[in-house]
């Protein structure tokens, strides 16, 4: 699947953030966001450091993102997410903590902020 054609379902604002932080996305999270975007259950076999937790994450956060540029976004919890593992929730904390900071810094349409 070609670079381009992988972000073609995602924001620009999404896409922008990751290709600029991120950079290209790993073979398992472009196999995997098709399926996630269809909210279809979806397992992810990839060896550590592959970005499976942050291919989760990053469908959520640009479904939040659209939600709230649509003016679609409630007030309400959007996204659980329930590790099995210790090393899983602190991979999970390290991207709420580290990655989303910057991705709400990097938005050139600072209005969006009032929505989320």
């Amino acid at each position: 699947m070609a670079f381009a054609m992988v972000f073609n379902t995602f924001h620009p604002l999404t896409h922008s953030w990751f290709e600029e932080t991120l950079g290209q996305p790993t073979a398992a999270q472009k196999e995997a966001w098709p399926a996630i975007q269809q909210g279809r259950n979806t397992l992810i076999a990839a060896p550590t450091g592959s970005g499976k937790t942050l291919a989760a994450f990053y469908v959520s956060i640009d479904c939040l993102v659209q939600k709230a540029l649509n003016n679609e976004l409630e007030s309400s919890t959007r996204i659980i997410y329930v590790s099995p593992l210790k090393a899983l929730r602190m991979t999970s904390s390290v991207i709420c903590r580290n990655r989303l900071p910057v991705f709400v810094k990097s938005w050139k349409h600072r209005d969006i902020l009032e929505l989320i």
